[in-house]
């Protein structure tokens, strides 16, 4: 696309460095690409490297971005460099889909935002960090009769965006469904930097969904 431009790299990461310098690395570059808070030391492994469950796998570190630009701006390096990543939210995963050896773009801490509340349409728009609690109680303390329904056990720490990722489901969900009946839409963060639109049907009618769906 016209207009892109390569982003500005201190070096090419190296495995074959010894020990914690290859981290170091990594984590230098991306400060210097403003990517939010950057956590690469083997203490801050060690504390992202669990979930709720009983799997234990160190990552390679922890960006936790603030903004939409700024997980771009990681993304963006991560694939350059060909660095597996893994996106966080609550960590309640009791199936250890939170840990992996990878760089962890964790969005509980800068991207938990409640954006717009549309009451005619009956919606709202999230960030991904934000929790299915936090959501609920800022829609019942604007006088809404409306709530996210998928109700799990964690629901005080589950991320809206891990419930979409995992489609969680509870008790409610008997009702109301799961969580892939309660989405009207999702805003995908690609690993080229683009920002992709799903929405219901997407993958029949979007040429970027449905090459998404085939592989």
């Amino acid at each position: 696309m016209a207009g892109k431009k390569s982003l500005p790299l201190l070096g090419q990461p190296s495995k074959s460095a010894g020990g914690e310098e290859f981290y170091q690395h990594i984590a230098d570059d991306l400060l210097h690409l403003d990517v939010g808070a950057v956590r690469f030391s083997a203490h801050d492994r060690t504390l992202w490297a669990t979930d709720a469950s009983a799997y234990q796998v160190q990552p390679i570190g922890v960006v936790m971005p603030n903004s939409p630009d700024q997980a771009r701006r990681a993304l963006a390096y991560c694939a350059q460099h060909r660095l597996p990543v893994l996106p966080r939210g609550g960590g309640t995963s009791l199936a250890g889909q939170c840990t992996n050896h990878a760089v962890v773009i964790d969005f509980s801490v800068g991207c938990r935002r409640l954006l717009a509340v549309d009451p005619l349409g009956q919606s709202c728009t999230v960030e991904p960090g934000l929790t299915i609690e936090e959501l609920n109680a800022n829609l019942a303390g604007r006088g809404l009769r409306r709530f996210f329904a998928p109700d799990p056990a964690t629901i005080a720490q589950a991320a809206i965006g891990g419930c979409i990722g995992n489609n969680a489901a509870g008790a409610r969900s008997i009702r109301y469904g799961r969580t892939s009946e309660n989405v009207a839409g999702v805003e995908v963060l690609l690993s080229s930097g683009d920002r992709v639109w799903l929405q219901t049907g997407a993958g029949r009618t979007d040429g970027v969904a449905l090459r998404l769906a085939q592989k």
